[in-house]
């Protein structure tokens, strides 16, 4: 199973999101010169089990602190255990036939299951996922189980106590453990069983995570993708917001790369713009800002915009994630909501949103396109080194 599976795993396990506590903090990051930003090579997944990777915690520095309690349910027979988040209460934007009433809620998420097993002092845990509408299932059955989250700290067999994930996967094919970054998203996860209770701990490690991208530098961070989309005659599409989606240490090594594919001469750089050319054409890249900060259910908030001209023509692009205020809850701004589905205690599904998505990536992406140089044909290019 690739890192990419590990890394979504490690944001999203046990999905449910009950009252917090938040030290949330925006930041307004400094830009920075492009000289020679992180160049690591990607890391192969280790077999060795980290049993204990407190050492690794301890170079993180400071943590908010997120806690998310609720129910469990355990089927020894089944090999099965359910989590039912607590009741949270928020404001929201909730859902009400075509329109939208903003109130004040008391809301459960959907509880979420999962296999589960033991191998000595090790848990192992399956998200179950099951859309019977779409014929798709993922550990569908406790028999096509396939990869198992690896967590430790308790005893085997019961599930009192406290289990840390540790970053590694169990694939039941081959029953070996291949073991990734366990802060790989900057979140150290736990799980705390008391009795029939269970709450989820997430550490942030936000300004760490801030460092880290100040040390690669928010250019090389937002360009990603972009020599592509201007060189190449197939490339089409630019986003703002999935750099940071799928940001990794090495994308300065990667966009060096690409820059050497594409035919990118890079000619001038300041702290927070890039300037270069392909097929012929000068292009600036430039960061006008980006702002990131964490909601009360350890979720980025972000306000990034950024530009790229060819000397004629600019195209602008932004990409917001904000908190949903009274103000915009109405239907003709629906299509910005991120929609959450809860229950009432009546078991009542309700639909609500708390948070909005403001962006122009598809006006973005057409006036890229229009500014491209089209240079590079791969196809050609794969011609030229096969007769090489």
């Amino acid at each position: 199973m690739k890192h990419a599976f590990i890394a979504a795993v490690a944001a999203s396990v046990f999905l449910f999101a009950a009252c917090s506590n938040s030290d949330s903090s925006s930041a307004e990051p400094e830009p920075f010169l492009y000289n020679d930003p992180l160049n690591e090579p990607e890391e192969e997944p280790s077999d060795e089990l980290e049993q204990d990777y407190s050492h690794v915690l301890d170079t993180m520095g400071n943590a908010t602190v997120f806690e998310f309690p609720g129910t469990y349910t355990a089927d020894e027979k089944e090999h099965k255990i359910t989590i039912t988040p607590d009741a949270k209460t928020l404001d929201a934007c909730v859902a009400e036939g075509k329109s939208y009433t903003w109130k004040t809620i008391t809301v459960a998420d959907e509880p979420d299951s999962y296999w589960y097993e033991f191998l000595g002092d090790t848990l192992l845990l399956y998200i179950i996922r099951v859309d019977a509408n779409a014929n798709l299932s993922f550990n569908g059955t406790w028999e096509n189980r396939a990869y198992g989250l690896v967590f430790v700290g308790g005893k085997g067999g019961s599930f009192e106590g406290t289990w840390e994930f540790t970053g590694c996967e169990y694939t039941t094919e081959t029953g070996k453990i291949k073991c990734y970054d366990p802060l790989d998203d900057h979140t150290a996860v736990s799980f705390n069983f008391t009795g029939k209770k269970v709450t989820k701990i997430e550490r942030r490690f936000h300004e760490k995570y801030l460092e880290e991208l100040e040390a690669v530098g928010y250019v090389d961070v937002l360009i990603s993708g972009l020599y592509e989309s201007l060189a190449s005659i197939y490339g089409y599409g630019f986003s703002l917001g999935s750099p940071f989606e799928f940001y990794s240490k090495n994308v300065a090594q990667s966009n060096r790369q690409d820059a050497s594919r594409y035919k990118v001469d890079v000619i001038g750089s300041t702290e927070n713009s890039r300037t270069f050319t392909v097929g012929g054409k000068t292009y600036t890249f430039k960061v006008n800002k980006v702002e990131q900060s964490l909601d009360e259910y350890n979720g980025l908030l972000k306000d990034i915009s950024a530009e790229v001209t060819d000397g004629t023509t600019t195209c602008v692009g932004y990409y917001k994630i904000q908190k949903l205020e009274k103000t915009l809850c109405n239907a003709k701004n629906a299509e910005m909501f991120f929609e959450e589905t809860g229950y009432a205690d009546n078991n009542r599904e309700i639909h609500y949103s708390y948070k909005y998505l403001d962006q122009n990536e598809d006006e973005l992406t057409r006036c890229v396109d229009k500014i491209a140089a089209k240079s590079y044909d791969p196809e050609l290019e794969n011609l030229k080194e096969s007769e090489k």
